[in-house]
């Protein structure tokens, strides 16, 4: 994945209105002298004006797994993340329990792409 494709898929993340800084989370911010380096939410829920300017680091373990208890807390019991051989390979589907509804673009190439748009169409 591009480095241009990571942060449009991290700019889309943070712009979920589920979304929201949990515990364990890495994010990337500027220091006031003007350096970028990672750092992670040590405790507790944050939003709102602290993190203008954030992006969350979707490369991360457990800043996917903080997005995948986002996406179920959005959603509740009804999603299901699969892992599913592809026609083009490996990939990645997003599907409602009951299988009524399935995200458009079966196959994505990443969990955090995966995820991201399980929160972006969730109610």
């Amino acid at each position: 994945m591009s480095n241009e494709t990571k942060q449009a898929l991290r700019l889309r993340a943070i712009a979920c209105k589920g979304f929201r800084y949990v515990p364990g989370m890495r994010y990337l911010f500027e220091l006031a002298t003007g350096v970028w380096t990672w750092a992670r939410v040590i405790d507790g829920e944050y939003g709102g004006g602290l993190w203008d300017g954030c992006v969350v680091d979707l490369d991360d373990a457990a800043t996917l797994g903080g997005l995948l208890a986002l996406v179920r807390a959005a959603w509740g019991d009804a999603v299901e993340i699969e892992v599913t051989s592809l026609a083009n390979g490996e990939g990645f589907i997003v599907i409602r329990e009951d299988d009524v509804d399935v995200w458009e673009g079966l196959g994505f190439d990443s969990l955090a792409a995966a995820l991201v748009a399980a929160l972006e169409a969730a109610p």
